[in-house]
């Protein structure tokens, strides 16, 4: 007998996968499977907020289908951002404000004008990136933080051999 996969099974992410894969007991396939009995719900709400998220903004879509490359873009830009502040600071000639300094305060020479502006480009670009990622974080990931916590923190609950949930002493 088997089960159709849902159709959220798309937004099954490689993370979570290998996240369950790195942590479960492969001892035997019992502790396997109960294992990933237990997760089940875990899985399921994550592809399911993941898919609704991606049905209703078609920008959180394309953002999860091209998470990686929108961060090694990220990694480029502040790569090419540094190379230009160290270009325009470690030229032919030294100029009397080097990298960020003239970023801020302007240059000095008006040949530097140029790689000023590439740097406050760059910049805002990837700070308008690292916006967009934050946000992207805050609404996909965070509640699926939170709900995984508030599960733990009842199982914890509900744990009869645990008496004490706290110890104030670390903080005196």
């Amino acid at each position: 007998m088997s089960f159709p996969a849902p159709p959220e099974i798309r937004f099954f992410s490689e993370d979570t996968r290998a996240k369950f894969i790195n942590n479960a007991d492969v001892t035997t396939m019992e502790k396997r499977c109960k294992q990933l009995l237990a997760a089940t719900p875990m899985f399921m709400n994550e592809m399911k907020r993941t898919a609704a998220l991606a049905s209703v903004s078609p920008l959180y879509g394309f953002i999860y289908r091209n998470l990686i490359g929108i961060k090694w873009s990220m990694y480029a830009l502040v790569v090419l951002l540094n190379l230009n502040i160290v270009m325009a600071s470690y030229g032919a000639e030294r100029v009397k404000t080097h990298g960020y300094e003239s970023a801020a305060k302007g240059p000095d020479d008006s040949r530097y004008t140029l790689s000023l502006w590439i740097t406050w480009v760059l910049g805002m670009i990837n700070v308008a990136g690292y916006i967009v990622l934050v946000g992207f974080l805050g609404i996909g990931e965070i509640p699926l933080v939170i709900k995984e916590t508030d599960a733990r923190a009842a199982s914890a609950l509900a744990d009869p051999t645990i008496t004490a949930y706290t110890d104030l002493g670390a903080f005196r």
